[in-house]
């Protein structure tokens, strides 16, 4: 829960102190998706959002095309991912915090929720955080929506665990819209005066 986008107080407090100090990259490799939240016209159909309000995806298509779900592969196994947005974390000693409210969820084909993370985000910290065990092998859908509607706020989400239960590193593997991946070193590992 370190910020995913500038510096925290941990790596405040390593730059300030200007000590030697060596730290962990997670060994997380590629397993993240970066972006700018493209919102969709309306509320995509879900058997949980209320299609009345505000509440708006956030089309992972780049093209012409809108596609607001992202498809994931697991199998059995433990799975943690973390979404963060760009904006000032109130648990930083920040007092404002965020001003938009998104949330993630893993949903099916048919938009019908499996688990998701939903937490009131204005004036706390731009984060939500979803653990999940996969009891079997299946494919999944990542869906990220804006609660107050349409924004352009860049976001990042970050799997942190992947491993399955025998062991594999690989249990999650991220289908669509995948490129690169994106950054995964995050908090006061990826300060500048921290050996990562």
């Amino acid at each position: 829960t370190e910020p995913f986008f500038g510096t925290g107080r941990i790596a405040d407090l390593v730059n300030s102190n200007g000590i030697f100090h060596v730290t962990s990259a997670g060994n997380i490799g590629n397993k993240a998706h970066q972006g700018v939240f493209n919102p969709t016209s309306e509320t995509p159909p879900t058997n949980f959002l209320d299609d009345t309000g505000p509440t708006v995806a956030h089309d992972f298509d780049p093209g012409p095309d809108v596609d607001y779900l992202q498809k994931i592969s697991v199998v059995p196994g433990t799975y943690l991912i973390v979404l963060q947005w760009k904006e000032l974390l109130a648990s930083q000693n920040n007092e404002e915090g965020a001003e938009e409210d998104l949330d993630i969820y893993i949903v099916d084909d048919l938009g019908r929720l499996l688990i998701g993370s939903n937490r009131v985000n204005v004036k706390g910290d731009p984060t939500e955080v979803i653990a999940f065990r996969a009891t079997g092998t299946g494919e999944a859908n990542i869906m990220i929506t804006s609660a107050k509607g349409s924004t352009s706020v860049p976001f990042r989400y970050v799997a942190f665990r992947t491993s399955a239960e025998d062991g594999t590193p690989d249990g999650l593997k991220i289908v669509d819209f995948f490129g690169d991946g994106a950054p995964t070193v995050v908090g006061h590992a990826m300060n500048t005066g921290t050996v990562t």
